[in-house]
């Protein structure tokens, strides 16, 4: 006869680790496919398991014996991964900043004027609502089809368009006194 969820999570709470483990091995498969919404990477995906398992295991003291593990897992796994993608949104807004430092011009009359056209277009692109400057970015320096950027931000592909024509018709306004270099 199997154990209920329950009298695994009894079993580990009084120090049976291998009722730990077969709790874990049970919930891996739907854990690894939830994280597989948030992460195309193996790697990741596994990271991030093996991080949940961790933080499950931690705070064994607090789960509720009546609630089944998997909900216990994936709730963490889902906190884990919230957090994974912000810190990746964070990181992909300083990217530009990052890349504009290492660009390298010929001389220092360039390098002046370039510097100073690099730090306007930057303000303006960080003035831009983040749906907008995803698209853009996507469209513009990722090279993806408003097809593909529409699959990556999760909507249509009218929707990425429109976001990226907002996107330029607000640097448009915003670099209007422009002139060429």
């Amino acid at each position: 006869m199997t154990a209920s969820d329950r009298d695994l999570l009894i079993r580990w709470k009084g120090g049976d680790v291998e009722a730990f483990l077969e709790l874990a091995r049970r919930s891996e498969p739907r854990v690894l496919a939830f994280l597989g919404a948030w992460t195309w990477d193996p790697g990741e995906r596994e990271d991030l398991y093996q991080e949940t398992l961790l933080r499950v295991f931690a705070g064994a003291r607090r789960l509720d014996p009546d609630a089944p593990f998997a909900f216990h897992t994936l709730a963490v796994a889902r906190n884990l991964a919230v957090d994974r993608h912000r810190r990746r949104a964070v990181e992909r807004r300083e990217a530009p900043r990052l890349a504009a430092r290492e660009i390298a011009t010929e001389g220092p009359e360039e390098n002046a004027v370039l510097k100073e056209r690099r730090l306007e277009l930057l303000a303006a692109l960080d003035r831009l609502e983040p749906p907008q400057r995803e698209a853009l970015a996507l469209k513009l320096w990722g090279g993806l089809s408003w097809r593909e950027v529409g699959r990556v931000l999760d909507c249509s592909e009218d929707s990425a368009a429109r976001r990226g024509a907002g996107a330029l018709a607000r640097l448009a306004t915003d670099l209007k006194d422009w002139r060429p270099a």
